[in-house]
């Protein structure tokens, strides 16, 4: 393989700011390439992206393309729904299953930096919310590369930092900072064949839980104190991301089971009103009756639905997670 080193630069709520600060500090002539990814749904529009983020860069930005040579002083953005991963001297798209409910996955790029490229190859997270990205930062790490996180107290969104931070980023460094330590880097390892390191194997321990994505059961991969939980199919999450999946489920499931009891106690109220206008008394009394219980019933699902006490909790429990 004959390839400049690559840095992979990931983020999501509140990174395209930050990238329209960096990218104009970045220059070609230190001779990295860079791969971007940015967390963003499949309607919005990448060729609005790819303007943004190529005003007044130091650096010619364009949209990844499936087979696309990896090179030198030129980045690309990976396309919305689809992963970018760097095959040899290559970008390669997929539709592989969804990481950290998230396509494209900042850890699916990360992790082949880190097995094509080894010490020549580097990860940067960038404000954002959740996690993704500390267990490709990880990997990176030890795979001999360059590792940077932005620093939490001054990101807009400081989850994703502080956990690439938890994750053991070598590096924590301001936005103003990060530019010299990319230049260093490609100093040292812009040119040259890559030496990568072997890494470790991780065993799979298959858990009770469910995948959020399919019902499929989740198998847990440990790496030092991080954990993985991965499908057979492939979806895979962070424990911070399956939390929070799993309590965007419970959401789901008493909002459901609240309107399936309106909707009963509604229809019971109209058998009521049928059975009365006919003369059948007693059995409209008990109609009302049960649609009373349909109603309590109902009362007591919304009561247990999330309220602001339960969002403070949430985010105290995610702060648990990062430390």
């Amino acid at each position: 393989m004959s390839a400049p080193a690559l840095v992979a630069i990931g983020g999501s709520a509140g990174s395209i700011e930050v990238l329209r600060h960096l990218l104009p500090r970045m220059r070609s002539d230190w001779g990295l390439a860079m791969a971007i990814v940015v967390h963003r749904s499949p309607v919005e529009e990448d060729e609005r992206l790819e303007k943004i983020l190529n005003s007044d860069s130091g650096i010619p930005v364009e949209k990844a393309r499936h087979g696309m040579p990896i090179r030198a002083g030129r980045a690309v953005v990976c396309p919305a729904d689809v992963h970018l991963v760097a095959h040899r001297d290559r970008y390669m798209l997929t539709t592989a299953p969804r990481e950290n409910h998230s396509r494209p996955s900042i850890d699916v790029t990360f992790r082949s930096v880190a097995e094509q490229f080894g010490e020549r190859g580097g990860a940067v997270v960038l404000s954002g919310l959740l996690d993704d990205g500390a267990a490709g930062i990880a990997t990176v790490r030890q795979s001999g590369g360059l590792t940077i996180v932005q620093d939490p107290d001054e990101a807009l969104y400081s989850d994703m930092p502080r956990s690439a931070v938890a994750a053991g980023a070598a590096v924590v460094a301001r936005l103003r900072d990060i530019p010299g330590h990319l230049e260093a880097f490609a100093l040292q390892f812009a040119h040259g064949r890559p030496r990568v390191r072997p890494l470790p194997s991780r065993e799979l321990q298959l858990t009770r839980f469910t995948c959020p994505d399919c019902n499929g059961v989740l198998a847990e991969q440990r790496d030092g104190e991080l954990r993985v939980y991965r499908c057979r199919v492939g979806h895979a999450f962070s424990p911070e991301t399956l939390h929070a999946e799993k309590d965007a489920s419970i959401e789901a499931a008493l909002w459901t089971a609240a309107q399936i009891l309106e909707e009963q106690a509604d229809l019971t109220e109209r058998a009521a009103e049928r059975a009365r206008n006919t003369g059948r008394a007693a059995i409209a009394d008990r109609m009302v009756e049960r649609a009373h219980r349909y109603r309590r019933r109902g009362e007591v699902v919304r009561s247990a639905l999330p309220n602001v006490d339960d969002a403070i909790e949430n985010s105290e429990l995610r702060d648990a997670m990062n430390e």
